[in-house]
């Protein structure tokens, strides 16, 4: 008792120890999760590491599934599998196991010849008192309506059905007719006489039709089998047969056990369990596996981190960070499921358009990575094709895929192009087109098909990128990605232009899409579209730059000064339509000319307005129309424009102003808004008082930092 005692104390004292481990590690264990996922949220590091990581064990868990499930080897083979030693099996085999059941098949036969003369002089027997119209002997096998019907059909009618089923019984008793067969027999004599070249007359035919039916009723009791089964030579031929059955087998090293794309019957089973090639495989395959895991990891990690490292310090490119990652993971996708339909169809890697991926990238983020993406798809395409097939791309797909695709991108990547793929100048699409082939045929000379393939599948390539790269470009209202890059470039062409003749409208616009970016975030428009709306709003200015106040040097002569009022407002309202005609040369997308044409709407332009009211007073006779003093519009029409037009605005009066505080910009941003609410500027867009709110609050904020002046202001007001 005393023993019994001390283990139930030992025993509860361990499972004390125990729970205390339990009750710490918890805690500890919470917390470091806790820990992990707050450094995962914030930093970017952590970040891009777990997202590499769920990709590559998602793909192990799929891989895993395909090949240890669906397509295992004990289902099916989906590579030769050779023999590694020599092996010897006894017994049955399922082969020769299915070649015994078919020993009961195995039957011999004679020919009775007597029965076969029976059957002829019983033909012979029935017919001829038909044809010599001999009544006492067609007794023998008619009723008396039956001879009057025999008697009235011609003899040489009798002699037709005579000779075509004498003629037919012959030939059939030569290969000799079994009991089972007569119905046979005579359901093809029937098929054989043909009344219709007998005669044409109606009634002749209804007698034939009548004398054909008596006939075929008689002839089946009068034909005889004689095709007899001979069960010695039977049991001699089933012991011959037994004896080509081997009890036993050899394999042989180096011979193919069993083929590819084999079913698995449960002896192949047996023999690849005997070698132990199922138990090897299955470590290859894993072996293998991890490793292309392992890979997709590190080439995910290698891609997230060039892009962040080539686009760190550009934050209007964040939203292609997303973006990258999810086509990332369609193109695995894709490509896993390409390597699993070659079970299927040979060919697939030929028409499959691989280059599709490489193209919209490019289209997406430039050339760089576009190349990257050719080198993943080539790694994990080889990769993938040796974990399930256990061989090496073939040389007549890899080599010239290689060097297609690399005339596709010397032949198609082009910077001062909007669409990589639809370009004017169709001929770089049929020149790769005949390259490409070319090299296809010189690889691929013996299997036409195979080209036939690849012909399609540049042929979906180049219609399936223009589709999906028009699909993108709607993120932006009609801009592609391609093109925003090139647009939000200030050294391109036109930006240029406008920094050497007009520096300080450049300068302005510059300001302006910042103002307008920060204020488009805080409100949930798009930043990115009216940050390229502002920086060519203004390129109308590029045709008389010194006819607007900004480019102005200190101490330069204003040129309206000396002229009148109402022409000085038809040169300033004239930059819009300029604007719209350089947009529109220089090919920009109608987005941005939407821009242009409505950033003043239908504002009074005040200072010449003001002016010619002045020069009315001083003479009564100057006549003053409203409408030469109002830009044409449209009026603003979207939360972008309207913006567009508040920033606008501002940042111009902003450089008049003679003192820079908190009060000053204030009334400044106060009094310019009143002016567009009164001339009723925003009624065609769907923005809200309180959306100008917080654009008058980003305006400010904007406009102090910019200043450079650290001056303690009231908070502003929710609502104004």
């Amino acid at each position: 008792m005393f023993s019994n005692f001390s283990i139930k104390d030992s025993h509860n004292k361990n499972l004390h120890n125990y729970l205390n481990i339990v009750f710490k590690f918890v805690p500890t264990f919470f917390y470091s999760l806790k820990n992990f996922l707050k450094n995962l949220k914030n930093n970017e590091i952590y970040r891009n590491i777990a997202y590499t990581f769920f990709i590559s064990f998602g793909l192990f868990l799929l891989n895993y599934f395909l090949l240890f499930n669906v397509y295992d080897i004990k289902k099916v083979v989906r590579f030769d599998i050779i023999a590694d030693k020599d092996l010897f099996i006894s017994g049955y085999t399922y082969e020769t196991l299915e070649k015994l059941k078919k020993i009961s098949q195995i039957k011999e036969y004679y020919i009775d010849i007597k029965k076969t003369q029976k059957n002829i002089y019983n033909i012979d027997q029935f017919f001829l008192p038909q044809i010599k119209k001999d009544v006492n002997n067609l007794k023998r096998y008619f009723n008396e309506a039956e001879i009057n019907l025999i008697l009235s059909i011609k003899s040489e009618y009798v002699e037709y059905f005579y000779n075509s089923i004498k003629g037919y019984l012959i030939l059939k008793l030569q290969n000799g007719i079994e009991f089972n067969d007569i119905p046979k027999v005579i359901s093809e004599i029937d098929g054989i006489l043909d009344i219709s070249v007998l005669s044409n007359d109606p009634k002749e035919i209804q007698n034939l039709n009548a004398y054909k039916k008596i006939i075929l009723k008689k002839i089946s009791n009068l034909i005889i089998f004689n095709k007899i089964f001979d069960i010695q030579k039977t049991l001699e031929t089933q012991r011959e047969y037994l004896k080509n059955i081997p009890t036993h087998f050899e394999i042989k090293k180096g011979e193919i056990v069993v083929p590819k794309k084999t079913l698995i019957n449960p002896e192949l089973l047996n023999i690849i369990k005997k070698m132990g090639l199922d138990q090897k495989f299955y470590k290859i395959q894993f072996y293998y596996l991890f490793i292309y895991s392992f890979i997709v990891f590190l080439l995910s990690i290698l891609l997230l981190f060039l892009f962040n490292k080539l686009f760190a310090k550009n934050e209007e490119y964040d939203y292609l960070f997303d973006l990258n990652l999810k086509f990332f993971i369609i193109t695995l996708i894709f490509i896993n499921s390409v390597v699993v339909i070659k079970f299927y169809f040979d060919s697939v890697y030929f028409i499959f358009p691989f280059l599709l991926f490489c193209i919209i990238i490019y289209y997406i983020i430039g050339i760089r990575f576009a190349w990257v993406y050719f080198g993943i798809i080539l790694v994990l395409l080889e990769l993938l094709n040796y974990l399930y097939y256990q061989e090496m791309l073939n040389i007549s797909f890899i080599v010239p895929f290689i060097v297609s695709s690399i005339l596709f991108f010397i032949i198609f990547t082009n910077d001062n192009n909007e669409d990589v793929l639809s370009y004017s100048l169709f001929n770089q699409f049929l020149v790769f087109f005949l390259l490409s082939i070319i090299v296809f045929v010189l690889f691929n000379f013996n299997n036409p098909v195979n080209v036939l393939w690849w012909v399609i599948s540049v042929i979906l390539v180049f219609g399936l990128g223009n589709f999906i790269i028009i699909y993108l470009g709607k993120g932006l209202g009609g801009i592609s990605y391609y093109k925003l890059r090139e647009l939000l470039d200030l050294n391109n062409e036109l930006l240029t232009m406008l920094r050497e003749k007009a520096p300080g409208t450049f300068n302005h616009s510059v300001r302006v899409s910042e103002l307008c970016e920060n204020c488009a975030k805080a409100i949930n428009a798009n930043p990115l579209l009216v940050k390229l709306g502002a920086l060519y709003h203004d390129i109308g200015k590029i045709d008389k730059p010194n006819y607007f106040a900004e480019n102005l040097e200190e101490g330069q002569e204003n040129p309206h000064d000396k002229i009148e009022p109402h022409l000085s407002a038809l040169i300033i309202k004239n930059h819009v339509k300029k604007g719209v005609e350089i947009a529109n040369k220089y090919k920009l997308p109608k987005k941005l000319i939407d821009f242009i044409r409505t950033h003043h709407g239908t504002t009074i332009i005040w200072y010449f307005y003001t002016k010619a009211l002045q020069r009315a007073k001083e003479n009564k006779k100057y006549e003053i129309d409203i409408n030469d003093y109002k830009y044409d519009g449209p009026k603003p029409y979207t939360k972008e424009m309207v913006i567009l037009m508040i920033c606008d605005s501002i940042e111009a009066a902003s450089r008049s102003l003679n003192e820079i505080s908190f009060n000053s910009i204030y009334k400044l941003t106060e009094n310019i808004i009143n002016r567009l609410l009164n001339e009723d500027q925003f009624s065609d867009s769907n923005i809200t008082l309180n959306d100008i709110n917080i654009i008058k609050q980003e305006v400010i904020k904007y406009l102090l930092i910019s200043y450079h002046k650290r001056i303690s202001y009231p908070a502003f007001k929710k609502n104004n």
